[in-house]
């Protein structure tokens, strides 16, 4: 049954609220933002309460709409056998590339991961603390349906090379250098990476060589080797094509502020 769930009425659902896990804070923020913001959407999942009147699940959404003081709709379903908890929300949660897949488009690993990388950089959120690349910390997390929009609204998808890992670079680097350095210029850009991939009569000083030899080195540390070392390097060495200077040593980057972001990219970061 569809109803209206304000916040004094989810204050009362919560409050039957015995046998969920811990609510998680960060969640719960991220909720009330998307509500606040008009972003949340009615999409048909349910609140569940038990034959004996328990909550068993929709803690999060409740505690979004106290936090937000904006009523929501939502699905509500009662009498459920109080031991059913045990299969609820057991199935695999669905991520972007799902959503994206589901309207149609290709490659949607990759793409997901473009947007939501661009996303963090522009944000200034591509920093390197702890968990490095993958972490958020100055913005909150792209919702699913806000990667489809961007998806929908942005030719992502061109910025996907028909390149496979190299020296250890992975998909999700190569295409975020390549979205950036095409931001600077394609020309530059059809360049370096045909020299970067194919490595031969690359001449010394050539910053191509010098990435290309920075990462061979790397192969040889017998440690994992976070994203943003890779690319910090590419960075690096792009600005220095760009600019036509030699360079026979190119190394990585290893403060705790960010990544220092080629000057002539639109949106240029310096170090977060």
């Amino acid at each position: 049954m569809k109803v209206l769930i304000t916040p004094g009425y989810a204050k009362q659902l919560l409050a039957k609220n015995s046998k969920n896990r811990n609510i998680n804070k960060a969640h719960v923020n991220f909720l009330a933002n998307e509500i606040t913001s008009g972003a949340f959407k009615y999409n048909g999942e349910s609140i569940i309460l038990s034959e004996n009147g328990e909550l068993l699940d929709g803690q999060h959404r409740l505690a979004a709409i106290i936090k937000s003081g904006i009523s929501v709709y939502a699905e509500l379903v009662e009498g459920v056998a109080d031991n059913a908890m045990a299969t609820i929300n057991t199935g695999k949660k669905r991520m972007a590339r799902d959503v994206l897949t589901i309207n149609g488009f290709k490659n949607t690993s990759r793409l997901s991961s473009l947007i939501i990388n661009v996303y963090k950089m522009n944000n200034k959120s591509l920093i390197m603390r702890g968990a490095g690349f993958n972490a958020y910390y100055k913005t909150k997390p792209l919702a699913n349906h806000s990667i489809l929009e961007i998806a929908q609204s942005s030719d992502y998808e061109k910025y996907l090379g028909s390149y496979k890992k190299t020296l250890g670079v992975t998909l999700s680097v190569l295409d975020l250098v390549n979205y950036v350095f095409r931001h600077i210029s394609n020309n530059l850009t059809d360049d370096f990476m045909k020299k970067f991939f194919e490595g031969a009569m690359l001449e010394s000083g050539d910053p191509v060589l010098a990435l290309r030899n920075a990462l061979i080195k790397l192969q040889d540390v017998n440690h994992k080797i976070e994203q943003y070392t890779f690319i910090t390097l590419f960075f690096k060495a792009f600005e220095y094509y760009f600019l036509d200077k030699k360079i026979t040593r190119l190394t990585g980057y290893s403060n705790k502020h960010g990544i220092p972001y080629p000057k002539q990219y639109p949106n240029y970061v310096d170090g977060v």
